[in-house]
């Protein structure tokens, strides 16, 4: 599902990257984190609810530091 999305944007994406830094190709300095919000139904079929430009990296329980 990730794979598939990212294919659909890669146009976009690669687009972004070359303008970030458009003289320095050769280190490639430039990248995105994307966050997925992926929910699974009870026959564990996946569904995209959203994607994250800017997914948030804080920690609001004990849980939530482990599975990021």
């Amino acid at each position: 599902m990730i794979v598939k999305t990212l294919l659909t944007v890669q146009q976009s994406l690669s687009h972004y990257y070359k303008s970030c830094q458009p003289n320095d190709v050769a280190h490639n300095m430039c990248f995105e984190v994307l966050g997925f919000d992926i929910m699974f139904d009870n026959a564990m079929h996946p569904y995209l609810l959203e994607i994250n430009h800017a997914p948030s990296f804080t920690v609001d329980s004990n849980l939530d530091a482990q599975v990021k």
